[in-house]
């Protein structure tokens, strides 16, 4: 089946409404210039209600945790990140295990429990 796409803005209002923290996953994988990224971040998610920002991932350079840790705080963006497990179609990445030595704080886990938490009707 074609993939369907929704604008951003779109995203963020279904995931909020359904009860999810709407999250930029691995900004940097995409195939578009880092400054396009983070002008649709700023300018486009952020006031759309956007919540948190994956920092760590697996393909990350230490620099582009770094970049991203500075913009979520920047933003006031909950810091995530993630294996990028996706079952049998990645082979070698398992689920909670990324590539290298990985490892995401429990405090992301604590944020985002503790913002569901004061957030459920």
């Amino acid at each position: 089946m074609p993939r369907g796409y929704i604008e951003p803005e779109r995203a963020i209002e279904l995931i909020t409404n359904a009860g999810g923290i709407p999250v930029f996953a691995h900004p940097f994988n995409y195939k578009i210039d880092r400054k396009v990224i983070l002008e649709l971040l700023e300018k486009r998610l952020v006031p759309a209600g956007i919540k948190g920002l994956e920092v760590l991932h697996s393909t990350n350079k230490p620099e582009d945790d770094d970049i991203l840790k500075a913009v979520a705080v920047q933003n006031g963006l909950m810091m995530t990140g993630g294996s990028d497990f996706h079952g049998k179609n990645k082979p070698g990445i398992f689920i909670g295990k990324g590539k290298g030595n990985m490892r995401i704080p429990y405090a992301y886990y604590e944020t985002l429990r503790r913002y569901k938490n004061e957030h459920e009707s």
